[in-house]
């Protein structure tokens, strides 16, 4: 799709206390473990996740893995010092220029700035490695941990996507921050491509 596509078949990113890396089978009781938690679903517009819901979602992930470029990147977060997993970073390319960035940490991990490091991860991947030119992420209007991370992140708030998604009986509102490629001479290399 755009810039660096060739050389990232398998993705694993480092932070000071965590690893992203592409999802394993073995990944399913990790995920499960906070997933499972209702507070998980809290801000999103999920269904409440069982363990045969993650084992799909991990099989999906696994079948998008393969080789060549992606649209979608589903990694799981783990802790360096002890490799347990602690969370999941999302990343959605709809385009050669713009990406989409997203995170989740399990109950017990949060407020540790854990989201942070995942979140300033993702800026990197997204404006360093697939070069791209814009990057946004979203959250439910009420999920004001999330909008502290993007503002950390140096994101800028653009404005509210108002009942844009239905889900779970009621419409969702999503804040909108978004963020341009700080090296823009890197930006949109690959877009002819």
């Amino acid at each position: 799709m755009g810039a660096g596509d060739e050389e990232i078949d398998r993705v694993r990113l480092q932070t000071d206390r965590l690893i992203l890396r592409d999802v394993v089978p073995g990944d399913v009781d990790g995920f499960h473990a906070y997933m499972a938690d209702p507070a998980y679903i809290r801000h999103l517009p999920l269904d409440p996740i069982g363990r045969d819901g993650v084992q799909a979602l991990v099989d999906r992930v696994l079948l998008r893995q393969g080789p060549g470029p992606r649209e979608r990147y589903f990694l799981a977060a783990v802790e360096r010092a002890s490799g347990r997993l602690v969370g999941e970073a999302i990343f959605k390319r709809p385009s050669d220029v713009e990406g989409e960035i997203g995170w989740a940490v399990a109950g017990p991990d949060q407020g540790q700035g854990l989201a942070t490091e995942i979140g300033r991860a993702l800026l990197h991947f997204g404006f360093e490695d697939l070069r791209l030119h814009r990057l946004i992420a979203r959250c439910e209007m009420s999920n004001h941990a999330s909008e502290r991370v993007m503002d950390k992140l140096g994101m800028c708030r653009e404005g509210i996507l108002r009942e844009h998604l239905f889900a779970r009986g009621r419409w969702w509102s999503s804040a909108q921050w978004s963020m341009l490629n700080p090296r823009p001479q890197f930006a949109g290399e690959g877009a002819e491509r």
